[in-house]
Formats: structure tokens, C-alpha cells, sequence
């Protein structure tokens, strides 16, 4: 297993191939220059990672899954047994991921490192660190160790995926309760306050929105700006996930497109441990959270679609994988 220490000192900006090579490519595609607008930056950059005039055959969607304790405290419209019901779904093919995933032929791969109690599903990769993580507004989520540890599974599902040649990525998540980890973790990392950041979530509104927005503010006035300080203090085992896997692809080299809200957060997390993973990284849609476009800012990404989306589980990144792949085609002989 690649250790967190090492992934990072891994990671850099040695593309397959060069900006130039890239651009002389594009005088034998048939089309003029600049004609597909901004689907051709996006085409550049996978060029520059995955090389030119590849055949893309596989391409898989990657979902971290984890409880929190704080969802005990009746802050989303859902408790943390909506978790696994929604992996059971999920391993049922009956989400709507599933439809997604069908369409479009992708390859699932769902890790439980978190989420409370046993999952009995053949198709979920167990990599449980957790029952879940503490009450964050009573206690640390978790300690700094098991954040590192948690981290370093992700690194270790981004190496499976190099192993078996997969060429692009659509990452997302579940967790119940994990808007107000990422609310928290964006304000904090963004310089916000609590309600510039605070959001619906799964539909919570009125008094239940005000408490939401009183609860972040106080987690956040104990919280660090150092990225694994914070992910013990506030984050969540499936968001530690997300932060590996994602300076896991960029160590490995593969694209990877983010999803929403909670996962954007945990790629900004990442990128406070490296700059470099932006190098590698592709934002879905801007999600309907209203933390989520400081994210992007700060990750200087601009999303592929704005659909006013809060779902979760994939479902944008799963979404725009196909668009990011004709993206690919286009500036490809």
C-alpha cells in the first residue's frame, strides 16, 4: 500500500503528453480550432493526461460510503439508516445511479469505510475503518490517526483502479449528515461564515435550517485550517475516502471527475495537502448548495453543467463522464 507521505511526494505535473504535442495533434481533427468552445479545453486537459488518440474503454464510478454521528442529532430530513438502505438499492441496481451507470456501461465500485453496522451486500468492498464517525458537535469526529488511515484507503482504491487500467473516473459519495461536515470543512478553508455556506442539504428548511446554521458556526470555532487536523475534527470516514482517492488518481494519473457539495469539499482538502491534483481533476455540475461555488473557485474549476442537482452518489460526475469523453474525441484525430 502506497502510504499518504508517499502519494504526495508522488504527485506531478509529468503529463503523457506535452501542451504542444497536444495542440500540433489538433490540425488533423477535421475541425476548426476553438469550434467546440469550451468542451475543447476540457479535451486538452485530458489529452495532457491520458495522451493523444487513446481508445477509452474503461471507465468506472467510485463511491465512498460512511455514517455520522452528528445525523442522530435530527438535523437532515433522513437518519444514517438511510446510508445502508441506499447501498442495498444501490447493490439492487434500483437508484438512480443505476439507470446512469447502465446507459452509459460504466464500471461501480461502492466502499463501505464507514457507515454503521454490517453491510450484507457481495458487491460493496469493505474497507471499514468505523461505525461511523463521533457526534462532531460533542466531540473530534475521529482521531488524526484514523483520518490518515482512512485517507490512505482511499489511495488504496485509486491504486486498484490503476491496476486495472481504468481510464477515467466519476467520484461521489453517501453519508447522512455530511453536508454539515463539508459546510464546516468549506468555511472554514474558504475564509466563510456558517450561513454563507449552510444549505438545504436533503430538504431540511425554516427553524430546522437556523439550527443547522447555529450548530455549523460553533463546530467551526474549534476547528483548524490544517487539512488533516480538520478532517479529524469535523470530517467524515467516506470524506477521508474522497481526499485519498483523489490524491490516489492524481499519483496514478487518472482523470477524475468530481460530483457535488461533499465531495467537492473533500477535493478541496486534497488540494491543501497538494496543488498539484488540480492537474488532474474535472468538476461535474455546481450543485445547488450554496458553499458549493466557493469550492469550485477555489479548486479554479468551472462545471461542466448547472442543473441545480443535490442527489449525491455520483449521479453528476456519472452524469457528465460520457460529455467529458466525447470532450476527449473531439480534440483527437
Amino acid at each position: 500500500m502506497v502510504s499518504l507521505e508517499e502519494c504526495l511526494k508522488g504527485i506531478n505535473t509529468d503529463m503523457r503528453s506535452s501542451k504542444s504535442d497536444v495542440w500540433k495533434n489538433q490540425i488533423n481533427t477535421n475541425k476548426p480550432l476553438k469550434s467546440f468552445g469550451i468542451l475543447e479545453q476540457y479535451g486538452y486537459k485530458l489529452s495532457n493526461i491520458l495522451g493523444i488518440n487513446i481508445n477509452i474503454t474503461n471507465r468506472a464510478v467510485v463511491i465512498f460510503a460512511g455514517d455520522h454521528g452528528i445525523s442522530d442529532m435530527n438535523l437532515s430530513v433522513y437518519n444514517k439508516s438511510q446510508t445502508k438502505k441506499v447501498l442495498h438499492l444501490l447493490s439492487e441496481g434500483m437508484t438512480p445511479l443505476n439507470k446512469i451507470i447502465n446507459q452509459n456501461h460504466l464500471d461501480l465500485y461502492c466502499v463501505d469505510i464507514g457507515v454503521d453496522g454490517p453491510i450484507n451486500v457481495n458487491n460493496i468492498l469493505n474497507y471499514k475503518i468505523s461505525n461511523g464517525t463521533n457526534n462532531i458537535y460533542q466531540q473530534k469526529a475521529m482521531s488524526e490517526k484514523k483520518a490518515r488511515q482512512a485517507i490512505e484507503v482511499g489511495i488504496e482504491i485509486a491504486s486498484i483502479c490503476a491496476k486495472k487500467n481504468i481510464q477515467i473516473v466519476a467520484l461521489g459519495e453517501i453519508g447522512v449528515g455530511n453536508t454539515i461536515s463539508s459546510s464546516v470543512i468549506t468555511a472554514i478553508l474558504c475564509d466563510l461564515t456558517a450561513e454563507q455556506v449552510t444549505g438545504r442539504g436533503t430538504g431540511i428548511v425554516g427553524d430546522k435550517l437556523i439550527h443547522k446554521n447555529k450548530i455549523i458556526g460553533e463546530i467551526m470555532n474549534r476547528c483548524s485550517k490544517n487539512p488533516i487536523s480538520l478532517l479529524a475534527e469535523a470530517g467524515g470516514f467516506e470524506i477521508c475516502g474522497v481526499v485519498g482517492f483523489v490524491l490516489g488518481c492524481s499519483f496514478y494519473k487518472i482523470p477524475l471527475i468530481i460530483d457535488g457539495y461533499i465531495t467537492g469539499a473533500a477535493t478541496l482538502v486534497a488540494s491543501k495537502l497538494h496543488a498539484g491534483i488540480k492537474n488532474y481533476i474535472f468538476a461535474s455540475h455546481q450543485s445547488s448548495e450554496p458553499g458549493h461555488k466557493f469550492i469550485l473557485q477555489g479548486l479554479e474549476l468551472e462545471p461542466m453543467l448547472k442543473l441545480e442537482m443535490r442527489y449525491g452518489l455520483a449521479t453528476g460526475a456519472a452524469l457528465t463522464l460520457p460529455l467529458f469523453e466525447s470532450a476527449y474525441n473531439l480534440t483527437n484525430v
